[in-house]
């Protein structure tokens, strides 16, 4: 499957094209946080012509600002960050701007993985607050929402954390999914603005996305110093991390981003 960001020769992307917007500008990830969701995407139940756009807009690259430019996408997904949503910054506002755009529509769905969980809050009029120690482990997440039974079914998830912030107050038009101990919004759906009931964006404070190693190598030297006993063991317990629940959150949220979800029964699907 071929990962590009060009469109097609008629100036539009096929349907079957999905955005990934790159939100961590930290040297050190050097475009690992696009590729895991690209080639991991790709493989799950692949789409003919199945492509990704990566988007750099900390770079400066641009976003899609209109609607008519984001329903040229079957599906949006927003990456994690080192930065805090709550940064004052130029490129954090443009995604800002991107988002609300997004639900506005009801075409294009929205995955949205920790710092980009934490932005749809903000940017939907919710509360991302600071936490007193980082969190970087294995945590159980558990369904609190309908929707969350409905579609993804009453099982607890076992997935890798990693944040400094979380999100305090959901934004009024939020649906609460799922919580855990460290998030107690682990997870939120929020439904279009143009009435008609359906989801247009699920996000989720874990990284299903993100190998046990990356972690021990790119977050834990940086922040055990603001963990619990100093991140004593956090190794120990990222390695011996079994990713079967990250695999099928993933497989979920590639489903999600393709047909969307049922809003009602688990025979119904809204498209």
């Amino acid at each position: 499957v071929k990962v590009t960001g060009e469109v097609g020769g008629d100036g539009q992307p096929p349907r079957e094209q999905f955005l990934v917007v790159d939100a961590a500008d930290n040297e050190k990830w050097a475009g690992a946080a696009d590729d895991l969701f690209s080639k991991v995407l790709c493989e799950i139940q692949p789409l003919e012509n199945e492509t990704y756009e990566v988007v750099r807009p900390y770079a400066g690259e641009r976003l899609p600002e209109t609607v008519e430019e984001i329903q040229r996408y079957r599906g949006v997904i927003i990456t994690g960050s080192g930065r805090s949503a709550n940064d004052d910054l130029e490129w954090i506002e443009k995604i800002s701007e991107m988002i609300r755009a997004i639900v506005r529509q009801e075409k294009t769905r929205l995955v949205a993985i920790c710092f980009g969980h934490q932005l749809v809050a903000r940017a939907l009029g919710g509360r991302v607050s600071k936490q007193d120690v980082f969190t970087l482990q294995p945590e159980r997440i558990f369904p609190s929402g309908e929707l969350w039974l409905v579609n993804l079914g009453g099982a607890s998830q076992l997935l890798l954390e990693a944040h400094g912030d979380n999100v305090s107050i959901a934004p009024p038009q939020a649906d609460v999914l799922a919580t855990s101990s460290t998030a107690a919004i682990e997870s939120m759906a929020i439904r279009s603005g143009t009435g008609d009931g359906r989801v247009v964006a699920w996000t989720l404070q874990a990284h299903p996305e993100m190998p046990a190693p990356l972690f021990v190598d790119k977050v834990l030297p940086f922040v055990s110093e603001r963990m619990e006993n100093g991140g004593a063991g956090a190794q120990e317990k990222l390695l011996s991390f079994e990713p079967s629940d990250a695999y099928f959150i993933m497989s979920e949220m590639k489903k999600f981003l393709v047909s969307g979800w049922s809003i009602t029964s688990p025979e119904q699907s809204v498209y």
